[in-house]
C-alpha cells in the first residue's frame, strides 16, 4: 500500500514538474522571439539619428501669445522634424504660444491647444505653420 502511495506521489510530482517545465519553455521562446524583435528594431533605425550635443537650441523671444494654423501640419515632441510625431493638427486651429526657439535656422514654436481630455495636447510646430498670430504683448525694447 505505501508502494502505491509513493508511485503515486511520483506521477503527481512528475506530472507538476513537467507542467512547469513547459511554463517555461513557453517564456523562454516569447523571450527569445522579442529579443529578436527588438534586434530586428535596432537596425532599422537610422544610423544618422542625432544626438543631443548635434543640436543648437536658440530661444528666442516671441510677440504673440496665441496664433491659427495655416494648414495641417505634424505636432512635434521636440523642435526637429526627425523627432517623434505627437499628433496632426488641423487647419485653422487656435493655439496658444507658450516658447519660441531657433534649430537648424528653422523657427519653431512650443504651442498648446484645447482639446477635450488634454492629452497630447502640448509639442512643437514649424513657425511657418501658423498663418495669423494675435495678442502682441512683448514690445520691442531692451
Amino acid at each position: 500500500m505505501i508502494f502505491i502511495l509513493f508511485i503515486v506521489f511520483i506521477l503527481i510530482s512528475l506530472g507538476i514538474i513537467y507542467h512547469y517545465n513547459n511554463m517555461v519553455y513557453a517564456e523562454k521562446k516569447q523571450i527569445m522571439l522579442l529579443s529578436r524583435q527588438n534586434n530586428s528594431l535596432k537596425e532599422k533605425l537610422d544610423s544618422e539619428t542625432l544626438k543631443i550635443e548635434d543640436i543648437t537650441l536658440l530661444y528666442r523671444p516671441y510677440k504673440y501669445t496665441s496664433g491659427v494654423l495655416g494648414n495641417s501640419c505634424n505636432l512635434y515632441i521636440a523642435p526637429i522634424r526627425k523627432y517623434a510625431v505627437i499628433a496632426t493638427l488641423n487647419k485653422n486651429l487656435e493655439i496658444q504660444i507658450l516658447d519660441c526657439a531657433e534649430v537648424f535656422h528653422e523657427i519653431w514654436y512650443e504651442v498648446r491647444f484645447n482639446t477635450k481630455n488634454n492629452v497630447n495636447n502640448k509639442g512643437w510646430i514649424l513657425g511657418n505653420d501658423i498663418s495669423i498670430f494675435k495678442n502682441t504683448f512683448i514690445e520691442d525694447s531692451v
